[in-house]
């Protein structure tokens, strides 16, 4: 069998594509010695910081790197593999949706595995982009993103078991068959049921069988808890360790809606989820912490603590459900 993605297709389509072009000059040491301290005790984390790699990449160094890494994760969750051609030309489509995407993306924390390390990433021409959009200095625009990425960083660190609560329902996901038409005509009446918009349905759920759209539901309350949590962190740090720049702010929420070829690819991949996934957890984790102050480290506590979609919605269940325990 063949690799489900072919990774080298992927990065040539990358090289051909995203012209190479040096990131600025960023003093990431300093910046993150100060910054993950501050993480760790808002976050209750560890960081692991002596066992860290980070990097200032170019768009196309950032888009090869992730080739590589979403190759390794699809054979992961994929194992079985695909039939020779297949693997090249989902090879051409990855290339060409991380091209899209590389402008967009300011930083990311890849949590490494199967061979890999882990590895915290700024990509500095956008970061640098981003600084001149909001008439801000690139190392605090670099201190909000390190902020984001650092908690990333401290979750798949100090609670290993996280990245498997995202891989195992993502393999269910995989291994589900197509469904048939009437599935995905259930899938939209049964969204609409729930008073949810027509817009907000995406292709994903419209292409899988029930039993794997509650795989889908898992993976998407487990990543609504991860990004929020770390925007909730990026957000409280003290205003001396990440400036408390509101324009930044809203230059940065502007950032995370892709326009052009990458906004369709975001459509396709569920990428605009994310942006909900941001404000849903962000707004989850300040809600229970106004109820009841310290528990957001209880919701990493174990994989039994993580928030439902529902209990995302309802933040006073999970607060009841927990505090029962």
């Amino acid at each position: 069998m063949v690799s489900p993605v072919s990774a080298a297709v992927a990065a040539a389509s990358i090289r051909a594509l995203v012209p190479e072009t040096p990131p600025p000059p960023l003093d990431l040491i300093d910046l993150v010695t100060e910054v993950a301290p501050a993480v760790e005790a808002r976050s209750g984390l560890e960081v692991g910081l002596s066992e860290l790699a980070f990097v200032n990449f170019s768009r196309r160094s950032w888009a090869e790197r992730n080739a590589r890494s979403y190759a390794r994760t699809l054979e992961r969750v994929y194992p079985q593999g695909v039939p020779g051609g297949a693997a090249e030309l989902g090879g051409v489509l990855l290339g060409t949706v991380l091209a899209a995407l590389s402008p967009r993306v300011l930083g990311q924390y890849l949590p490494g595995g199967d061979g890999e390390e882990p590895l915290l990433v700024m990509v500095g021409q956008n970061l640098a982009r981003l600084a001149d959009a909001a008439s801000a200095p690139l190392p605090e625009v670099a201190r909000w993103v390190l902020a984001h990425e650092l908690t990333h960083r401290a979750q798949f660190f100090a609670r290993p078991w996280l990245l498997d609560e995202v891989l195992n329902p993502l393999a269910e996901v995989v291994r589900a068959r197509p469904a048939t038409p009437l599935d995905a005509a259930q899938a939209v009446l049964r969204w609409l049921g729930e008073n949810r918009r027509l817009g907000e349905l995406g292709p994903v759920e419209l292409v899988l069988p029930p039993r794997a759209q509650a795989a889908l539901e898992r993976i998407s309350a487990v990543m609504s808890v991860i990004e929020g949590h770390a925007d909730w962190v990026m957000r409280t740090l003290p205003e001396g360790v990440v400036p408390g720049d509101l324009e930044l702010a809203r230059v940065v929420d502007e950032r995370r809606s892709a326009r052009g070829l990458a906004r369709l690819f975001a459509r396709v991949l569920g990428l605009d989820a994310k942006v909900r996934q941001y404000e849903r957890g962000r707004h989850f984790f300040e809600s229970i912490e106004a109820q009841s102050a310290g528990s957001a480290a209880l919701v990493f506590a174990s994989p039994a603590s993580l928030p439902t979609l529902a209990e995302l919605e309802a933040p006073e269940r999970w607060l009841e459900r927990v505090r029962s325990r």
